[in-house]
């Protein structure tokens, strides 16, 4: 009898799992009504897309993937590309890359902030409006607007996963000063700014106002441009407490000018910085002599790269001001010629891109939530892995290694600790062990031909599927051939086989002698020239001539 037993090995999503993808920004709107969707693991454009942007724009779907609105700042469209009630007149800007970002509200199944940025000469600087996706028959509405945190901030502004990978940082810098301001997102609101000065200071009448920051996808570095001194800030940061450190500056490229698009790699390791050429740097020595040195032009053909941005299959995306294709840099995380930068890849159809791309907060790559996972396993013992790689674990049956193995239905639990700086990683998973059923289709038979078997698999109430296409419980036949079936009970599925000869032997004859006696003794027939090796004999007599 042959077992098919299906085996689950699940593994943690945490922070260090690069390999899982986040479903929250695997919806792109941006430019000319493009959309794209990486659902499948590449891009794939979309249809219909409401929305018109010139430069920065953001969007959000659900722990699943499925989109629920985005927007350019001004207005919010529904994932029915109608705008949402009282959506429109945020306090977005018009011309820069970084004007709006979306946050979910922590613990919160339909609250997400919008973020919205407009530098000077405005006075309106950071806001927030709130977005309710349980009204409006779940299409989501606008419920608080335009709430103002601080003025005179510059076109920068991203958001960093806090330590605990659950609270998030909102960061912009204002004019007149060196001032970063951290807001730490919390179930409870919105706190107070941390406010770090550090780096150069610039004033309105600067065009180093222009550029973005970027963070680190491990949450741990921020860089950002300046513009018009075609130079990088690198810091360190601190998402526990919000605060950065460290400066490192450095210029870009041969004529240190125009210095705005940005991404760090997946690895962490490796900066991509365009001012018309694009270059990579290898940023992990957090050596400025370092750095410089490991400059390589990636693309020198003067093209302006306008937005970098990671996507969730950890390749980094380029637009180009009204182009109708993405480019891509399909191996960010290899130094050199080997992060293969190719142009025209990714289609657009008729739409065209503009000056940004969705600014998402690259954390999603690898900053997932602590989940609950139900399984089920047949028969054998099951395998739990941490993928998180910590100082310690520490399982609820007591084991302190990264997997245990486990044999019997239960809850089970690991707290990894060392992977974040202020909290431990905890996963849970409902193991499910199927008991054994048995398929047992008999011994190997023949049957004479033109006789017929039935084959029986038992198990009634289960799914079946015979060799010959049957998906029932017992199956009629007369031909010859090895019949096997699959029985899936559950998860479980078991097999059994049996193989049917057929026996076509020819109708036996056979001719006799008789000894013809008188009198009443017995008359004896003698059988010869049988045709058939018999292994019994059936007689028939009857009277007459």
């Amino acid at each position: 009898m042959k077992k098919i037993c299906l085996l689950l090995t699940i593994t943690l999503l945490t922070i260090n799992a690069y390999s899982q993808p986040a479903p929250q920004n695997w919806n792109w709107y941006f430019g000319r009504h493009i959309s794209i969707n990486f659902s499948s693991g590449s891009p794939i454009q979309m249809p219909n897309s409401a929305m018109n942007a010139f430069s920065g724009c953001a969007s959000i779907s659900d722990n699943t993937g499925n989109l629920l609105f985005y927007t350019e700042g001004r207005t919010v469209w529904s994932r029915n590309n109608m705008v949402m009630p009282n959506g429109t007149n945020l306090n977005g800007g018009l011309t820069e890359v970084q004007i709006v970002s979306i946050v979910p509200k922590p613990d919160s199944a339909n609250i997400y902030y919008v973020f919205t940025n407009f530098t000077l000469p405005s006075p309106i600087g950071l806001c927030y409006s709130e977005v309710d996706m349980s009204l409006n028959a779940g299409y989501g509405d606008v419920t608080v607007k335009n709430v103002q945190l601080v003025d005179s901030t510059m076109r920068k502004m991203t958001v960093v996963r806090h330590c605990n990978g659950h609270d998030y940082w909102v960061i912009v810098r204002t004019f007149n000063g060196n001032s970063y301001y951290a807001y730490l997102v919390t179930a409870a609101g919105i706190s107070a700014p941390v406010i770090t000065n550090i780096g150069v200071s610039i004033i309105y009448a600067s065009s180093d106002g222009g550029g973005v920051i970027k963070a680190s996808p491990n949450c741990k570095k921020l860089a950002e441009t300046l513009l018009f001194s075609g130079t990088v800030q690198l810091y360190d940061f601190d998402n526990s407490t919000g605060i950065l450190s460290n400066l490192i500056t450095f210029p870009i490229g041969l004529n240190n000018g125009n210095c705005n698009a940005m991404s760090f790699s997946s690895d962490n390791q490796k900066l991509y910085v365009s001012n018309n050429a694009l270059y990579q740097y290898d940023v992990s020595s957090n050596n400025q002599a370092s750095i410089i040195a490991s400059q390589f032009p990636v693309d020198l053909s003067s093209t302006y790269h306008n937005c970098l941005q990671l996507g969730p299959d950890n390749k980094i995306y380029i637009d180009v001001d009204n182009t109708h294709f993405l480019n891509v840099i399909n191996y960010p995380n290899v130094l050199g010629i080997g992060c293969n930068y190719m142009t025209n890849v990714v289609p657009l159809g008729g739409d065209t891109c503009r000056f940004g791309l969705p600014n998402f907060y690259d954390g999603y790559n690898n900053y997932a939530p602590s989940t609950t996972i139900d399984t089920a396993i047949c028969f054998n013992a099951m395998q739990l892995t941490a993928t998180a790689i910590g100082s310690s674990y520490l399982w609820n049956t007591g084991d302190t290694t990264q997997s245990i193995s486990v044999s019997s239905s239960g809850t089970y639990s690991v707290q990894v600790a060392g992977v974040t700086t202020c909290s431990n990683i905890l996963d849970t998973f409902h193991v499910t062990i199927i008991p054994p059923f048995i398929v047992n289709l008999g011994p190997d038979s023949s049957i004479c031909s033109g006789d017929s078997i039935l084959l029986d698999a038992g198990n009634a109430g289960s799914l079946f599927l015979w060799s010959n296409g049957a998906t029932t419980q017992t199956i009629t036949i007369s031909a010859a051939g090895n019949y096997w079936v699959q029985v899936t009970n559950g998860a479980c599925t078991v097999s059994n086989s049996v193989n049917i000869t057929i026996n076509n032997f020819p109708l036996p004859h056979a001719s006799f002698t008789v000894d013809t006696l008188s009198g009443c003794k017995p008359l004896i027939v003698h059988l010869t020239n049988t045709s058939t090796n018999a292994t019994s004999y059936w007689w028939h007599f009857s009277e007459g001539g």
